[in-house]
């Protein structure tokens, strides 16, 4: 039978560990916050956007991937995809649907 309550040791532990998740929450809309306002500021300057990017497809797969997971709560639409990543809108498009296809992300409908 297990005990009802952890060993004290793995309660300072778990302490650390929810520290870390809110630490790291509290981080991820500060960044979101700044993309959004470099964004404003390129725009206000009129520097726009650089032209771009088509990597290949697996080094554009790679880049999603990564973008999903910094922003797992979020809804990424591939327009979303492409202005964050700066890459071409066909290509998001079509990374994204090949991702969904594998399940590696959800689609919505």
């Amino acid at each position: 039978m297990l005990p009802k309550r952890p060993p004290q040791r793995l309660a300072p532990d778990a302490r650390k560990v929810q520290l870390l998740l809110e630490r790291t929450r509290s981080d991820r809309a500060r960044i979101a916050t700044l993309e959004r306002e470099v964004g404003e500021l390129r725009a206000i300057l009129g520097l726009g956007r650089p032209s771009p990017l088509r990597p290949s497809k697996a080094q554009a797969k790679v880049m999603i991937r990564r973008l999903f997971a910094r922003r797992d709560a979020d809804t990424l639409y591939p327009d979303d995809v492409a202005d964050a990543l700066n890459l071409d809108i066909s290509l998001s498009i079509e990374v994204c649907r090949e991702l969904a296809d594998e399940g590696a992300i959800a689609e919505r409908r």
